[in-house]
């Protein structure tokens, strides 16, 4: 190689590499501290929705809650109209 006959050249394709060696290691570490941030960021935002979550969790329970008694009542009314509807049979008869 030609760098390895001419000392100059040498220690220039030394620099050369020592340079863009450390510009690896800076755009390595920036990449690992946008990477943090972004975590960071997450996490944060995941924290403030924990509320609004529990908040829907208990709407959602009640919203639960509240169809049932409504499917409860609904059976109770279709027995009601069946029972209804065998007498009506009956008395026809």
């Amino acid at each position: 190689m030609l760098a390895n006959k001419n000392e100059a050249l040498k220690e220039a394709a030394e620099t050369i590499y020592q340079n863009n060696a450390d510009q690896i290691i800076r755009w390595q570490c920036q990449a690992r501290e946008d990477y943090e941030n972004h975590e960071r960021y997450v996490k944060r935002k995941m924290k403030e929705l924990e509320p609004e979550n529990a908040d829907l969790t208990s709407a959602l329970a009640e919203k639960d809650s509240v169809l049932a008694k409504k499917d409860s009542a609904l059976a109770k009314k279709d027995q009601y109209i069946k029972e209804l509807e065998r007498t009506i049979s009956e008395l026809q008869s």
